[in-house]
């Protein structure tokens, strides 16, 4: 079944590239880079979550929407508190299309990782939702948690002209719906 839904705010003025890269794989199609139909491949209870394989769906890969890896942005957005979407990376200049958001604070994550966003709506379902998730020793959900659906809300930066808010549903045997938003 279904959990919930969960909305993610876009700081595009601090991280256009990270942002436009996750907008792009938000409203792209199942199996052509978009993150429907994808896994939450990895799950630290009071860390963060992890998701946005659009390769094999493992955790193994990550791929830019935008070609290349993406570079470094800002490391200015704290991970102070539950609720960060960040971009997960396997070093520096190497972020791809995998994403995170934290269950808490994560202040080790400042100077490593790209934070491009926050959850606005569905907090507390998703804090739900996955304390009571079993996962393996090394994080990985026992049942499958999927990405239903997902894309880009219809606000928009009037300055930018950019979307500012994209949506996703999530789904797994206890399936969970995960709205994302993007750009501001």
């Amino acid at each position: 079944g279904q959990v919930g839904a969960l909305v993610l705010e876009l700081f595009s003025d601090v991280a256009a590239v990270t942002s436009r890269n996750f907008v792009l794989h938000c409203a792209a199609a199942p199996g052509d880079g978009g993150f429907a139909g994808t896994p939450l491949h990895r799950v630290v209870k009071n860390g963060w979550l992890q998701g946005g394989d659009v390769v094999s769906g493992s955790g193994a890969h990550s791929k830019s929407s935008l070609g290349e890896p993406l570079e470094h942005e800002l490391l200015s957005i704290p991970h102070d508190r539950a609720g960060v979407l960040g971009m997960a990376n396997t070093g520096r200049h190497t972020g791809g299309s995998q994403f995170y958001v934290t269950l808490g604070a994560m202040r080790t994550f400042d100077s490593k990782y790209v934070a491009f966003g926050r959850v606005i709506d569905g907090m507390d379902l998703l804090l739900s939702f996955v304390n009571s998730l079993p996962t393996t020793p090394t994080g990985a959900p026992v049942e499958p948690v999927i990405i239903s659906s997902c894309g880009v809300l219809p606000a928009v930066d009037a300055a930018r002209e950019l979307p500012t808010l994209a949506a996703a549903r999530m789904q797994a045997p206890r399936r969970a719906q995960l709205a994302q938003q993007d750009a501001r």
